[in-house]
């Protein structure tokens, strides 16, 4: 990340996640993390077409959601939340993700298909089983395509 980048931090913060970030569209950084945010993460994030860091890990954030679309992201970080539901298919459109970080939430372990398009992204591995088998399937995947 360079300092000249358009960034936006939350230091402490409750409620839920503005709709109107989405209309940053300039924005790089968005770090929300570690807060008392509530509620779904706004499909209006995927109107960020140029955000590259979206940390929004270590809140309350619940719900089914939809993964951003931006080809642009590097980071997606959102562990330590109640997102529940499946893990989004269009995470395997991310051709520039290189960390995801979806343990500790409510999500299945079913891996999308998509996610074989994957191969620079790296998941760490952590205590929380379900995360565990995500990542186990997730290598085995790569590993066969």
């Amino acid at each position: 990340m360079e300092e000249s980048d358009p960034s936006l931090y939350a230091l402490t913060n409750s409620g839920s996640i503005p709709i109107q970030l989405g209309n940053l569209t300039q924005l790089q950084t968005l770090f929300l993390y570690d807060n008392s945010l509530t509620g779904s993460i706004p499909s209006t994030l995927g109107q960020m077409k140029n955000l590259r860091y979206l940390f929004l890990y270590s809140n309350e954030l619940d719900g089914n959601w939809k993964a951003n679309n931006s080809n642009n992201i590097d980071s997606l970080i959102l562990y330590s939340n109640e997102l529940e539901g499946n893990i989004p298919t269009e995470l395997g459109n991310l051709t520039k993700l290189r960390q995801l970080y979806l343990s500790w939430n409510l999500l299945t372990t079913s891996i999308p298909p998509t996610f074989g398009r994957l191969e620079k992204t790296d998941i760490p591995s952590t205590k929380n089983i379900h995360h565990q088998v995500v990542v186990k399937v997730f290598h085995y995947i790569r590993q066969i395509l």
